[in-house]
């Protein structure tokens, strides 16, 4: 079994110095899993199985913001309600108060499909696809639920309990 992660970077203020930037790996997400494989041969041929996992910025979009990575800026910190953006420093800018790493994602889990070896190729198998909601509380801010799978997997539905509204 291998398994693959996909690696989300910060930086931070080496020695309490806001210009003395070194980053860090903030955070990392499964890409995917491969089964089934020889040790002898890991990366030489396909896997007998595979479960690929898609992700998306943990964002609330509206009609008015779509949630590319270039608009995750402090002014835009709103659209991702659970995510510490006052924490995250960028390549080439003062780390100003940012002087320790800190982890956390901007990622959230989308998907997760299967996948078997026929032949000489992966054939899809199942999917599962995963929502995330942001209920009002009553009290005037938004608080995650979690994130609870659509109606259960796309080729076969079944009941989840869904968020709170």
């Amino acid at each position: 079994m291998t398994l693959w992660w996909n690696k989300e970077t910060n930086y931070y203020g080496q020695h309490m110095k806001a210009d003395q930037q070194i980053s860090y790996t903030r955070a990392a997400h499964l890409a995917r899993i491969d089964y089934g494989q020889r040790a002898s041969d890991l990366f030489g041929r396909l896997p007998a199985g595979r479960v690929n996992f898609t992700t998306a910025e943990r964002c609330i979009p509206s009609a008015g913001f779509d949630c590319a990575v270039s608009k995750r800026t402090p002014a835009n910190a709103k659209h991702w309600p659970d995510t510490p953006l006052d924490q995250e420093c960028a390549s080439g800018v003062k780390c100003t108060d940012k002087y320790t790493p800190t982890f956390w994602s901007t990622k959230r889990l989308t998907r997760i499909s299967t996948q078997v070896l026929a032949g000489s190729a992966l054939n899809d198998v199942d999917s599962w696809e995963l929502e995330q909601k942001f209920p009002p509380t009553g009290t005037g801010r938004h608080r995650p639920c979690g994130w609870s799978p659509s109606p259960g997997p796309v080729t076969a539905p079944a009941a989840a309990p869904p968020c709170p509204r």
